[in-house]
């Protein structure tokens, strides 16, 4: 839908933010790529226990919602 959404506001690039080897990213690259938009990617470090968990693949606990 964001894309979608550019191109009909005739945007030229789309800014997205993830971890280091972001999916997301990635994704947005390709797709806003094939319909002629520039992607800015900002890229931050992973904390190095999210890295261990998805390498050893190691379940994350579930944390409750709260209301801010």
């Amino acid at each position: 839908f964001a894309i979608a959404d550019a191109l009909r506001k005739k945007k030229k690039y789309m800014v997205t933010v993830g971890g280091i080897g972001t999916n997301h990213g990635l994704a947005t690259t390709i797709h806003c790529s094939r319909a002629g938009i520039k992607t800015v990617l900002v890229l931050v470090p992973q904390p190095q226990k999210v890295v261990q968990q998805h390498s050893t693949a190691a379940r994350t606990p579930a944390i409750p919602s709260r209301t801010f």
